[in-house]
C-alpha cells in the first residue's frame, strides 16, 4: 500500500527516535545547567513535533526557556539569549522578540525564551501560547493518528504547501494537526479537503475572522491558525487532493527534482508565446527570510503596478530566490509606441480651456473632441520597459532590506540575454508551469 510505503521512508526508526530522544534530553540538561550557573528562576521545556511525537526523520527540536510572568521583558530577552548561545553556539534570529537557532549534533534546534503563564489569556507574547498547543496535542490526538499527521506533513511537503513561514506561506505543522483531530485520519483529510469550496471556516465564530481559510485555535479562540496561509496555497493543495484522489502515487509525497530546460528549448517557448520577458536582478539581501519574502512580494507589486501605470500589460511575474533575487516579468509587450492617447476633461468642463491650452503645442496633434471629451494624442514619457524600471526602480516601495539592496547594485535583462545558464531553471519553472508531482 502506497501509505505504508511513504511511512518507511518519513517514519524514525527506535534507533532514530532513541537518538532524537538522548538529544532532547541532553539539550535540555545543558540549558538546566547554564540556568543554574546563572542564578536565574527559568525552567526549560521540549514543544513542538518531537514533543507531540508527530515529528519526521531529522526533525527540528524546539527547546522553549519558561520564566516567571513577573519577569521583565528586557530580562527575558537578555537571559533567553545567553542560555541559547551558551549551549547551541549558534546564531540570533528575531521573531517578536530574538531567540538562538543552531545545529546540534546534526539536528536544526531553536532555543526560546516565554513566559511560564497558566492561562492562554495571560499570554504576554506570541509564543507563550505554544506550550498549550503541545499540551492540546498530547492530550487530544490518538497513537494511531501520528502517523496519519505525518503524511499530511510528507504530503504537503511534497506538493510544496508546508511550513507557514514567511517564505511559504503554508500550512503549519500545529494545523496538520489540527486537520487530522477534525477529520480523524490522512485519507480523510484528503478527501475533504478535495472538497473545499471558496472559503473554509472550522471553529466557533469563524466567520469573524478574515482570510480565505480560519480554523480558530481551540488553545486560543482570538487566533486563526491558518491566518499565513496564502489563497494560492489553500487552492493548490485542494487541486492536488482532487489529482491525488484520481491518482494516488508516490510522486506527491516525493516529487523529482525539476530539471532545466535547454537553452534553444526555452528560445522556442519564449518566442512561440510572442510576448516579452524582462529580469530584475540583485543581490540577496542581508536578513532573515520572515523579513525577506514580505519585501520581495512587495518589491513585485510595485513594479507590476509601475508597469500599469505605464500602459505596459503584465501577463505574469515571480521571484527566485538564491545567492542573489532573480525577479522576472512577462509582459505582453516590451516597448510601446510613441504615441498616447490623453484623455482630458469633458468640453462642457471650467477646467476645459486649460486643458486646451497646456497640450495646444506639446501634443503630436491639437485637442480635439471625442464624444463629449477633449483628447490629445500626445508622446509617451517611456516607451522601453526596461528604461523605466531602470529609471523609477530606486523611488519605488520595497521594503529597506531589499531597497538598500537594489540601491547597491542591481542589473536588468530583457528577452534573450536572460537565458544565462544559471537562470535556465528559474525560466523553465516559470515558464512550464508544472506542478511539482508532475516532474
Amino acid at each position: 500500500m502506497l501509505q505504508d510505503r511513504v511511512l518507511k521512508n518519513i517514519l524514525p526508526t527506535s534507533s532514530e527516535a532513541l537518538e532524537i530522544k538522548r538529544t532532547v534530553e541532553e539539550l535540555k540538561s545543558k540549558c538546566a545547567d547554564t540556568i543554574k550557573k546563572l542564578g536565574i528562576n527559568a525552567e526549560p521545556i521540549l514543544v513542538g513535533s518531537v514533543a507531540k511525537g508527530t515529528y519526521l526523520k531529522k526533525p527540528d527540536i524546539d527547546i522553549f526557556i519558561m520564566f516567571p510572568t513577573d519577569t521583565k521583558r528586557s530580562f527575558l530577552e537578555k537571559y533567553g539569549l545567553k542560555i541559547g548561545e551558551t549551549v547551541l553556539n549558534g546564531e540570533r534570529k528575531y521573531a517578536e522578540h530574538p531567540y538562538t537557532t543552531g545545529i546540534y549534533k546534526g539536528y536544526e534546534v531553536d532555543i526560546v525564551p516565554c513566559y511560564k503563564i497558566t492561562n492562554v489569556k495571560e499570554k504576554m507574547s506570541a509564543v507563550d501560547r505554544t506550550p498549550f498547543h503541545t499540551k492540546y496535542i498530547i492530550e487530544n490526538l490518538k497513537d494511531e493518528q501520528k502517523n496519519d499527521v505525518r503524511l499530511l506533513k510528507q504530503f504537503m511537503k511534497g506538493v510544496g504547501v508546508y511550513g507557514a513561514e514567511a517564505s511559504v506561506q503554508g500550512f503549519s505543522g500545529y494545523l496538520c494537526e489540527l486537520l487530522i483531530l477534525k477529520y480523524g485520519s490522512f485519507a480523510s483529510a484528503v478527501k475533504e479537503a478535495g472538497c473545499w469550496k471558496r472559503r473554509i471556516l472550522i471553529g466557533s465564530h469563524a466567520e469573524k475572522f478574515d482570510g480565505s481559510m480560519v480554523f480558530v485555535d481551540p488553545v486560543d479562540e482570538k487566533r486563526n491558525v491558518a491566518s499565513a496561509l496564502s489563497a494560492e496555497n489553500i487552492s493548490l493543495f485542494t487541486h492536488a487532493c482532487r489529482e491525488y484522489i484520481k491518482n494516488p502515487r508516490a510522486e506527491f509525497f516525493f516529487p523529482k527534482k525539476p530539471k532545466p530546460l535547454s537553452k534553444k528549448h526555452l528560445l522556442k517557448m519564449m518566442n512561440e508565446r510572442g510576448t516579452g520577458f524582462t529580469a530584475l536582478i540583485f543581490g540577496k539581501p542581508d536578513t532573515i527570510d520572515d523579513n525577506l519574502y514580505p519585501q520581495l512580494r512587495k518589491c513585485e507589486k510595485s513594479i507590476v503596478a509601475l508597469c500599469a501605470e505605464n500602459d505596459f500589460k503584465i501577463v505574469d511575474s515571480a521571484f527566485y530566490v538564491n545567492d542573489e533575487i532573480f525577479m522576472v516579468f512577462e509582459l505582453e509587450s516590451l516597448e510601446l509606441p510613441n504615441m498616447k492617447k490623453h484623455y482630458g476633461p469633458m468640453v462642457f468642463m471650467p477646467n476645459a480651456k486649460d486643458f486646451r491650452e497646456k497640450w495646444e503645442k506639446d501634443g503630436f496633434t491639437s485637442p480635439y473632441i471625442e464624444k463629449n471629451r477633449w483628447v490629445v494624442n500626445i508622446k509617451r514619457k517611456h516607451i522601453n520597459v526596461k528604461d523605466l524600471i531602470n529609471e523609477k526602480i530606486t523611488g519605488l516601495s520595497t521594503g529597506k532590506d531589499v531597497s538598500k539592496s537594489v540601491r547597491k547594485k542591481f542589473k536588468i535583462v530583457e528577452g534573450k540575454n536572460i537565458l544565462q545558464k544559471k537562470y535556465f531553471l528559474y525560466m523553465t519553472m516559470f515558464i512550464d508551469k508544472k506542478f511539482r508531482w508532475e516532474y
